[in-house]
């Protein structure tokens, strides 16, 4: 990771492809430490350009070079979390945002930040008490000076909302 950035982050796979398709993504990993998962890197194919083109991404350079992190979860830590979620969220949780969120959780460092686009990792984050170690698309790109027209699902109100019903959720499950 470079040392002259401080700010943590953890992307999914549907918020790489969107910098891709935007042509961000340098800006991004130059003002983050990025982290994925080795199965967010190989869900990270391609994406479709503004004429419908087929564009192919290949992290593994940016990982050869140190421009992102790579991190490896084990199964059984994966097996601990979706048993710590319960089957309601367990069978929601794709692989690559199991990975994601099995790092969040078991990280004690309260700065690393997970950005998505879905629903079920803002509403995870909401259920495990770590609502302000959500961000979407938009508040990073506006962390960084960046203003840019996003989809809804990569905007801070859809955040706000899915994390919001997680947050219930642990509400509910407490009783």
């Amino acid at each position: 990771m470079s040392p002259h950035k401080s700010r943590l982050l953890l992307l999914d796979t549907v918020v790489i492809i969107e910098a891709f398709r935007i042509g961000i993504w340098k800006h991004l990993v130059q003002s983050y430490n990025v982290l994925v998962t080795n199965t967010v890197v190989s869900e990270t194919l391609y994406y479709f350009d503004n004429k419908n083109i087929k564009v192919q991404i290949d992290l593994e350079p940016f990982i050869s070079r140190g421009t992102i992190s790579c991190i490896n979860i084990t199964s059984s830590e994966t097996e601990i979390f979706i048993r710590k979620m319960g089957p309601d969220y367990a069978e929601r949780i794709h692989a690559g945002e199991l990975e994601l969120l099995t790092y969040l959780d078991k990280t004690e460092d309260t700065h690393l930040m997970i950005c998505s686009a879905d629903k079920i990792i803002f509403m995870t984050i909401g259920k495990l008490l770590k609502s302000s170690q959500g961000l979407s698309l938009s508040e990073v790109l506006t962390k960084v000076g960046i203003k840019r027209k996003l989809e809804d699902h990569f905007c801070k109100g859809f955040r706000d909302h899915y994390t919001n019903l997680g947050f219930k959720d642990s509400l509910d499950n407490s009783n």
